[in-house]
């Protein structure tokens, strides 16, 4: 079975304490799906959605 998804955007989980975890909001099927990932995954996320090339280490 094969499923096709698309970023929506990327933002920052809240708890009462404030900014939490990157979480990168996937929308497939018609649903939206949160997936906590990692600061340096969500920096090379944004890198790509903004066409912005980096080095790598």
């Amino acid at each position: 079975m094969t499923h096709e998804a698309r970023v929506r955007g990327l933002g920052m989980s809240v708890t009462e304490s404030g900014p939490d975890a990157p979480v990168v909001m996937l929308e497939a099927d018609g649903r939206v799906v949160p997936i906590f990932i990692s600061t340096d995954q969500a920096q090379s996320i944004q890198h790509a959605l903004d066409r912005d090339p980096f080095d790598r280490p």
